[in-house]
């Protein structure tokens, strides 16, 4: 569909996300609201964009004093999350990586894998990218001995996060009154495909199929073509960042509070996200956003690429300053003097005919003498790669000094270098604990942990962790 459409769907619809927000120009818009679902600490509806400067008076307000204070005495950490445990029953990607963004700041998160494993290991890239610096333990869940342990480690757990299908949880005790029950503290976190309840929340849910249902293959088609086969980065990426940030909220709420809840947060909801700067009249109709264009080089004649004489030059000129500078640069003074192109409106009304210029003087220059000359004018523009930057940037010594790649040797992949630490902080950076966890790695360990015997652990190792043959041989 057409990112519009969207909001008419059945399930948008019974979730809620799409609220109508007053317009001055447009009347009243249909937009994407807030789009996780917190039980206690529930979002007010969101107001309308302010006008410029709406509220400078409140700038001589005298401050007030902040509603929320945390409960728990201040303790000094080295890593953001230090203390917070994490189970993640969840299989693919999507809560995967939300979960290890947060077992990069600091949380301990164990990963409960049914005995054969998580679907996903075969995939050894995502699976890494989804699940390193974390234990695991490998569970029957069928079997009353398997959910004991079960909740003997949510009773010790601070977050659950868990992407089954609405149901399957409650069937083997992992329903969040279930949970609830014995650890009343307890963030539950859910990130299904399509929400708990509605017309759409059996159904499953994979990459692009989200995409193509909040109208993103049209987004990256460009104007007027027909829809492109995907985008990536939808559903999985944003699912785990915004799974993560729900997880964050929440816990943030109870450390305000005391009080842990229900949270909520779909990968259809990642998605209406990933589309919130689109809006719709209340009949369907859209308003514009920002484009692509039909030869998908950009939004705008200045926001885009353009083909020089051996390669490409990328522009993103913003204002009449910057247009100046641009003309200068290309020595083009017919073109700061015309009066089609003397605004930023009347650049918008004549984007062809300035597009078209554009195009007939990057043409005649080459990428490296257009960059020259625009760099030299304070013009921001660039020489785009001709190859994707994977994998040569995980060799960039730089990258790897400033942690933004790590480097380890994994037991089953060898010497390994993968994007590292994506959020810096500096008096309590995050941390890389090591590569993805192989199937119940950690299995009695954590059985011991959880105060069972040695006999004890022999026989659940023998029975509800028992791996198939060729796994417990890799382990």
């Amino acid at each position: 569909m057409h990112p519009e459409e969207t909001f008419a769907d059945d399930q948008v619809r019974f979730a809620g996300v799409a609220i109508d927000v007053p317009d001055e120009q447009h009347g009243t818009l249909r937009q994407i609201g807030p789009v996780i679902r917190f039980e206690k600490s529930v979002p007010d509806a969101p107001a309308p964009a302010p006008r410029v400067g709406a509220h400078n008076a409140r700038l001589g307000e005298v401050t007030r004093s902040p509603r929320w204070a945390p409960v728990r005495a201040a303790t000094r950490v080295s890593a953001p999350l230090e203390g917070v445990r994490i189970l993640d029953f969840s299989s693919y990607f999507a809560t995967g990586f939300g979960s290890r963004l947060l077992s990069d700041l600091g949380a301990e998160v164990i990963k409960v894998e049914p005995l054969a494993g998580d679907q996903m290991r075969p995939l050894g890239d995502l699976f890494e990218g989804a699940n390193r610096g974390k234990r695991t333990i490998a569970l029957d869940l069928r079997t009353p001995e398997g959910q004991e342990i079960a909740h003997r480690l949510v009773a010790e757990a601070d977050v659950v996060m868990q992407n089954y299908r609405p149901g399957k949880a409650e069937k083997i005790g992992l329903g969040y009154e279930q949970l609830a029950a014995i650890n009343p503290d307890l963030v539950y976190a859910y990130l299904p495909g399509f929400g708990s309840a509605g017309p759409k929340s059996t159904l499953k849910s994979f990459a692009p199929l989200v995409s193509g249902l909040v109208g993103l293959n049209f987004e990256g088609a460009g104007e007027g073509n027909p829809p492109i086969r995907r985008v990536i980065g939808n559903e999985d990426l944003y699912n785990g960042f915004l799974g993560a940030v729900t997880v964050l909220l929440a816990l943030h709420h109870r450390a305000g509070t005391g009080a842990g809840q229900y949270v909520e947060s779909p990968q259809l909801h990642s998605s209406l996200f990933v589309i919130s700067e689109h809006a719709a009249t209340l009949d369907g109709a859209a308003v514009p956003a920002h484009r692509l264009d039909a030869e998908q080089m950009g939004l705008s004649p200045l926001y885009r690429l353009y083909r020089t004489a051996d390669g490409w030059i990328a522009l993103a000129v913003f204002g009449d300053a910057a247009f100046g500078r641009l003309t200068t640069a290309l020595d083009l003074p017919d073109l700061a003097a015309d009066d089609r192109f003397t605004s930023t409106r009347a650049r918008a009304a004549h984007a062809d005919a300035l597009a078209k210029a554009l195009t007939a003087r990057f043409a005649e220059s080459t990428s490296a003498h257009a960059f020259e000359l625009l760099d030299g004018h304070d013009v921001p523009a660039e020489i785009p790669l001709d190859h994707p930057i994977m994998p040569e940037l995980l060799w960039e010594e730089w990258a790897l000094d400033s942690q933004r790649v790590v480097e380890h040797h994994h037991p089953e992949y060898g010497w390994s270098r993968e994007v590292g630490m994506v959020i810096h902080l500096s008096e309590t950076p995050g941390r890389f604990k090591g590569g993805s966890p192989q199937l119940g790695q950690h299995s009695a360990e954590i059985l011991t942990e959880l105060g069972y015997t040695p006999d004890e652990v022999a026989a659940l190792m023998a029975t509800v962790c028992k791996l198939p043959t060729a796994a417990a041989e890799e382990s």
